[in-house]
């Protein structure tokens, strides 16, 4: 579920764009965003499609894509807590 919510925030995209890329209705953009569908690699293969998403991989892309979701999975946000402190303690 987190992963889903991180690509939709990196998306861009608006409630509205994203019921034409899924071919939905707005009540179901509502409950992917609020996480009341369980099935969602559909959704999930659909955003990693779009342009924005594919191409080679920076340092920059990379960094942005963690914070993104960190923002949305705890797992992800202590280990970049962890990385940071990693770092200041070797510096």
């Amino acid at each position: 579920m987190q992963r889903l919510l991180s690509l939709i925030d990196l998306s861009g995209l608006s409630d509205t764009e994203l019921e034409i890329l899924f071919g939905v209705r707005q009540s179901t953009v509502w409950r992917l965003k609020n996480g009341k569908i369980r099935k969602i690699d559909r959704y999930v293969d659909t955003l990693i499609a779009l342009p924005q998403f594919s191409g080679p991989v920076t340092e920059e892309r990379v960094i942005s894509d963690l914070l993104t979701f960190s923002q949305h999975s705890n797992g992800v946000r202590d280990i970049l807590h962890s990385l940071h402190e990693l770092m200041r303690e070797r510096a």
